[in-house]
C-alpha cells in the first residue's frame, strides 16, 4: 500500500499537479485499479470456475471491489468526511455503489447480450462508465 501512496504522490509532483481535486482523482485511479483487479479476478473465478451466471458473478465481484474501495478511500484518498458517523457514511457509500452497480450491470448485460461481446471485455467497458459516477458521487456527497 505504501508503494502505491508514494507512486501517486511522485506522479502528482512530477506532473506539477497541485489541484486537490486532480490529486484525489489520481489517487482514486490507483485505488480503482487495485479494486478493479479484485473485481475482475473475482468475476472470472466465479463465472469460469464455479459456473455462476456472469451477471450474478459480476454483482458479487463488484461488491467485493466496493468494500475494499471504501476502506482505502476513507483512509487515503479523501481526507474530509461529510458524514461523521462511520456507519452512516458506509451506508451512503453503499447506496452510491448500488447505483454504480446498476449502471455496471446494465452495461455488461447490454454489451454481452446485444453486441455479443465476451463478458470480461464488457466488464472492462462498463468499468469506464462506473468510474466517473463513483468518483464524483463519493467526492461530492461524502467527502466534499
Amino acid at each position: 500500500m505504501s508503494f502505491i501512496i508514494k507512486a501517486s504522490h511522485k506522479i502528482a509532483y512530477t506532473l506539477g499537479i497541485h489541484n486537490k481535486l486532480l490529486k484525489q482523482a489520481i489517487k482514486y485511479l490507483f485505488v480503482g485499479g487495485i479494486c478493479t483487479v479484485l473485481d475482475f479476478a473475482t468475476l472470472f473465478i466465479l463465472a469460469e470456475f464455479f459456473n455462476i451466471n456472469y451477471i450474478v458473478a459480476s454483482s458479487i465481484s463488484f461488491l467485493c471491489g466496493v468494500i475494499l474501495n471504501y476502506f482505502i478511500c476513507t483512509y487515503w484518498v479523501f481526507d474530509v468526511h461529510v458524514v461523521k458517523k462511520k456507519r452512516y457514511e458506509f451506508l451512503l457509500y453503499l447506496f452510491i455503489s448500488i447505483i454504480g452497480l446498476a449502471v455496471n450491470t446494465v452495461a455488461i448485460w447490454a454489451l454481452t447480450e446485444y453486441l455479443g461481446i465476451y463478458f470480461m471485455l464488457s466488464k472492462l467497458l462498463a468499468t469506464g462508465f462506473t468510474y466517473f459516477w463513483n468518483f464524483f458521487a463519493r467526492k461530492y456527497l461524502l467527502h466534499n
